[in-house]
């Protein structure tokens, strides 16, 4: 039998492109994290806009905002994962050269919509909270709207146009062309992302300033007061991601990136469930309602920021008529049963629904 060895392989040209398959790829726990977190707030979202539909309440702007915020994660969930599927996750050394240029440019739009999810979720929180808000709180929340979207879309600016020609934005080979100095672009997105964090902390705490004030029962407000204040976890994973920000200008971003876009994610994620939570109170209500036999339109008198309440004392007793005449004194009694009937059935009291 023959056992000649085989002849070895000619050496690799100068230039050529060549596979290791022993290097790093990040990129599969990058997808799966990223679409962990997609899942969830989708689920939530779905839920949000069930229990509105069940109410029979029409959406309201801070829904059609919040929807709006899951479709740019939405967006920016599937161009990462096209992005993965080009070699984002790996050391750039081991990126086929032909997707080189499609990774780069993909990477900007993930970071595009992921900051424009990130804003729109927050900000439609904050039109939640206009509708329970007094005068003065609702110039306060038109304040940190204005300046969240001022300051991110200023970061995704200066992330798109750092470059001169446009190109070298995401095609860094290109010869020639001048970027800023990496210091501003990171800075701006930092101090973007930390703003975005005292924003979800501000948010959390107004809740319970805003509750204080309503005739609610105690225990009742304490509940709705922290439903309302899940966003101080969005708070904390912004400032995470603020902390990973300098990965922006690190030498192998493809390799180190994807622990950045997870905690950005998570940011999206955890400000949708949390500007859902509130509203599926309701719904566990009225599960809780049916297990224990009670009927959930009971339930639905109850104050609530989330519902119409009515509450109306019962009605005083039939003041008593005496006169010589009996037909005068059954017509007085009528005339002064139904004027009584109308003064205590007045309009309902009004409460803000979510």
């Amino acid at each position: 039998m023959d056992r000649r060895q085989a002849p070895p392989l000619p050496p690799t040209p100068p230039g050529t492109w060549v596979f290791d398959p022993t290097a790093p790829n990040r990129g599969p726990e990058v997808n799966t994290a990223v679409w962990t977190l997609f899942g969830f707030s989708t689920l939530f979202l779905i839920l949000r806009v069930y229990c509105k539909i069940r109410k029979l309440r029409r959406l309201w702007w801070d829904d059609y905002v919040l929807l709006a915020a899951w479709l740019c994660f939405t967006i920016s969930c599937i161009q990462l994962s096209i992005n993965i599927s080009r070699g984002f996750g790996r050391p750039g050394a081991n990126i086929d050269p032909a997707n080189a240029y499609d990774v780069g440019f993909g990477g900007l739009i993930v970071g595009a919509f992921i900051i424009l999810a990130a804003v729109w979720s927050k900000t439609s929180f904050a039109l939640t909270l206009m509708r329970i808000a007094g005068p003065k709180l609702k110039i306060v929340l038109w304040v940190i709207i204005a300046l969240m979207n001022i300051f991110q879309f200023a970061a995704v600016i200066i992330q798109w146009t750092q470059c001169t020609p446009l190109e070298k934005v995401w095609n860094r080979r290109l010869p020639g062309g001048t970027c800023w100095p990496v210091p501003v672009s990171v800075g701006v997105s930092m101090f973007a992302a930390a703003f975005s964090g005292v924003s979800d902390i501000i948010l959390a705490g107004l809740p319970w300033v805003i509750l204080v004030k309503l005739q609610m029962k105690t225990k009742e407000k304490i509940g709705i007061a922290v439903a309302m204040s899940m966003g101080i976890i969005a708070g904390v994973t912004a400032f995470m991601k603020c902390v990973k920000i300098p990965i922006l200008g690190s030498q192998d971003f493809t390799l180190h990136g994807g622990e950045l876009t997870i905690w950005a994610s998570a940011e999206i994620a955890t400000t949708i469930m949390a500007a859902s939570i509130p509203v599926l109170r309701t719904l566990l209500r009225d599960v809780k309602s049916s297990s224990s036999g009670n009927s959930p339109l009971r339930e639905r008198t109850t104050t609530s920021p989330y519902q119409l309440a009515t509450s109306a004392p019962a009605l005083p007793a039939t003041p008593t008529t005496t006169t010589t005449s009996a037909s005068s004194t059954t017509m007085r009694t009528t005339l002064t049963t139904a004027a009584t009937r109308e003064s205590w059935q007045a309009p309902p009291q009004r409460v803000p629904v979510l």
